[in-house]
């Protein structure tokens, strides 16, 4: 628990808060074959990062690096929105 930010509930307990920033082809099939899959990790990163800041949370993002190349800039946002980064593998 000690690499998430946490935030207080109403009742004084943390809520910590853990992104696993991958896509679902990621988990599906094999490296070589990520490019033949339509993305949707920008669209759904941007949603949640909207969710996140309605809500007043913060969280960790575990990033993979294969992603955090191609959308260096959403990593940039992820980070300006006062979210940690952390890696994920590649």
């Amino acid at each position: 628990m000690d690499s998430c930010d946490q935030t207080q509930r109403p009742n004084g307990s943390p809520i910590s808060f853990e992104v696993h920033w991958e896509d679902y082809a990621h988990a599906l099939v094999p490296f070589e074959r990520w490019e033949d899959y339509r993305e949707r990790i920008q669209e759904n990163t941007l949603r949640l990062l909207w969710i996140l800041k309605d809500a007043g949370v913060t969280a960790t993002f575990y990033c993979l690096g294969y992603l955090a190349e191609k959308h260096h800039a959403l990593v940039d946002r992820i980070r300006q929105d006062g979210h940690k980064i952390g890696s994920h593998g590649y």
